[in-house]
């Protein structure tokens, strides 16, 4: 917004009932995070269950939305000629991107697992944790792979020579991931 605020503004309202519909996802999604956390053995475990599904399915229709508004500035395709929502939500680095996302999502979530798994006394119950965050991760990671070489070749010329070394942040940090 501070770059161009025109641009940004122009965004903004052509996309608003997708930021709309964001927000609202975001929502559901922070309020179910705090009705998961502090009802945390104070209600049914399926209750509960059912909170923790909600919350899943809030979080990644917030990343469903953003990734389409989002995305069209990276991959605007036809959307730069006609501005049509759909056209532009759904741009051409749409899906890889989601996948990607997806998957790097799911892996940071059974890193989570592992860490606070480290911390249960109880044996049987962190190995048992600790095996099921594996398997999470494992999934997530065999498919980010592909789902991330989709995603690059989606990519339009300028942003993938950033990718594949140009730019000093993202070549600094390659390694790392």
């Amino acid at each position: 917004a501070l770059v161009s605020p025109a641009a940004t503004s122009f965004l903004i309202h052509n996309f608003v009932f997708g930021w709309a519909a964001e927000w609202v996802f975001f929502v559901v999604e922070i309020a179910a995070a705090f009705v998961y956390f502090y009802t945390f053995g104070k209600m049914k475990p399926s209750t509960h269950i059912a909170v923790g599904w909600v919350y899943f399915i809030a979080a990644w229709m917030s990343l469903f939305l953003i990734n389409g508004i989002i995305g069209v500035m990276l991959t605007p395709g036809m959307w730069a000629e006609n501005f049509d929502f759909w056209i532009g939500f759904f741009n051409p680095s749409f899906w890889p991107s989601l996948a990607f996302r997806t998957f790097v999502a799911v892996l940071i979530a059974a890193c989570y697992g592992y860490f606070s798994a480290s911390f249960v006394k109880d044996v049987e119950v962190r190995e048992e944790m600790t095996r099921f965050s594996a398997k999470w991760a494992i999934i997530s990671l065999m498919l980010m792979i592909p789902s991330a070489i989709w995603y690059i070749s989606a990519l339009p010329e300028p942003a993938l020579n950033l990718v594949m070394g140009k730019s000093p942040t993202i070549s600094g940090v390659m390694p790392w991931g």
